[in-house]
């Protein structure tokens, strides 16, 4: 197999030589209507949850040598139970679920061994119906042992529950509601940190004739806050509009940490990027930071030779990885989506036929950027796809992330015959590419966006291959 070499400076590991193994499970049949997760890798187990048209909710369990060993079926309190999360850590994984019956809404948590034997349950919440909520939102923490469960009642009042799902216990719940809420206009994220806190964040008024009033509300939930008042401050935006933004909590360092594009006058296109540094303990102390682009580096993401000024309104930012020292590393990627329509035939020899969707899922951007807010570095790693009416499913990468390489994994082209390739990122954002597989023969078509890192130097990803799913194992 083909040797690989790695150093990244960042992390401060020296090169260590390593070759690459490669697993492939046996097929399944699936049909549209079937969903799938990667649950991870427990004890030397692979995990896969699989659900049917039928709502047949399966664990699936594999070998060290991706071989099927066994399949269980989810059994719920409920017959029309809706399974709306599932998570797992090194140890065990937590099913939750809801159900409606006598007029109340039931939210339960299920906790499984590795081999999906039920080991602990408990009731996160029971409330009366309400037919004008939205969709439950769940995140996970960084070191997945909390849970932070919200959803908004009556279009105005946000309802949150902190759960720690290593316990099987709620942390803490809350309501509240922030003025002048109009949630699909203002959401931006939510978020919940290793100790169970929330930090639930409004995008206020980005829009042209409101610029210099643009500005961030963010709502901080804990034990103290449920029983008294939520907290919140507000974050403005410099007079900026934001064209794309991400946030994560640095857990490390105790701050909330966000990445993005910002724009001048007009949301059609960013004219550079910004870096946000917050201690929410001391929010009124912050750093925030823009950075417009420069000629050369978008003149090189668009490959043509452009101004900066005319800027990119195709790059969206995909993740922000936390550096050691309060920085980041901003990811972005140019992802388009157009739509187009065929002519067919009709009474007068002419109609509308079918309507295609494109994706094209081009270069990527890392920027690195210091937590004073000044860049370090700057790159691009180019690549090229394109696909139709797949919902970019087999486009964009995934990221491998450990102590010795951070690797950005993707297929060189959307087709049946690919090449599997990778940029192996250096300290000083130089780079190298190298081949990993190629798929011709193999029956094999990788969706590494839906991939999973299971160790420091594994990752398993799902491989559909006309009705098909297969588990594939990378380890390096």
């Amino acid at each position: 197999m083909k040797k690989l070499f790695v150093f990244l400076s960042i992390f401060g590991i020296p090169a260590l030589i390593y070759s690459q193994k490669i697993l492939v499970s046996e097929t399944m049949q699936i049909k549209g209507a079937d969903g799938y997760e990667i649950i991870g890798k427990l004890k030397d187990r692979y995990l896969l949850y699989k659900s049917s048209f039928d709502g047949k909710d399966e664990i699936k369990g594999y070998d060290e040598k991706l071989k099927l060993r066994w399949t269980k079926e989810l059994e719920y309190d409920h017959k029309r139970a809706q399974l709306v999360n599932i998570s797992a850590n090194k140890n065990d994984f937590t099913v939750i679920y809801k159900y409606q019956a006598k007029g109340k809404n039931t939210l339960k948590a299920h906790k499984y061994d590795p081999g999906a034997n039920l080991i602990d349950s408990i009731t996160i919440y029971s409330y009366k119906v309400n037919f004008f909520e939205t969709e439950l939102e769940i995140v996970q923490s960084e070191d997945k042992s909390k849970l932070l469960i919200c959803y908004i009642e009556n279009q105005k009042q946000v309802k949150a529950i902190s759960f720690d799902a290593e316990n099987m216990s709620v942390l803490w719940s809350c309501a509240f509601t922030p003025e002048g809420l109009a949630f699909q206009r203002d959401f931006a994220q939510v978020l919940v940190s290793d100790k169970g806190e929330m930090y639930f964040i409004l995008g206020r008024d980005n829009r042209k004739h409101k610029r210099e009033e643009h500005s961030y509300d963010i709502y901080v939930g804990n034990e103290e806050s449920a029983r008294k008042k939520i907290n919140y401050f507000s974050l403005p935006m410099m007079e900026k509009l934001t064209f794309d933004i991400t946030f994560t909590y640095d857990n490390l360092n105790n701050k909330l940490i966000a990445g993005g594009l910002y724009s001048e006058k007009t949301k059609t296109k960013s004219h550079g990027y910004f870096y946000l540094n917050i201690s929410p303990t001391n929010p009124e102390k912050f750093t925030l930071t823009f950075e417009p682009f420069d000629d050369e580096f978008v003149s090189t993401f668009l490959k043509k030779k452009v101004e900066a000024s005319r800027g990119l309104n195709e790059a969206v930012v995909q993740e922000i990885i936390l550096r050691r020292d309060g920085g980041i590393l901003m990811v972005g990627e140019q992802a388009v989506q157009s739509e187009r329509q065929t002519v067919g035939a009709g009474s007068l020899g002419g109609g509308l036929g079918h309507i295609y969707y494109d994706y094209y899922y081009d270069d990527l951007f890392v920027i690195s950027i210091h937590p004073d807010g000044k860049t370090h570095w700057k790159t691009i790693l180019h690549k090229k796809q394109y696909s139709y009416d797949d919902e970019a499913a087999y486009s964009s990468y995934f990221l491998l992330k450990t102590p010795k390489s951070l690797k950005f994994i993707f297929n060189d082209e959307v087709k049946y015959e690919n090449t599997v390739s990778e940029y192996v990122l250096k300290g000083d954002g130089s780079f190298d590419r190298n081949s990993i597989l190629n798929t011709k023969n193999k029956k094999m078509r990788l969706l590494f966006r839906k991939g999973l890192q299971v160790a420091s130097n594994e990752y398993i990803v799902p491989n559909e291959f006309r009705n098909k799913l297969s588990l594939v194992s990378i380890k390096n």
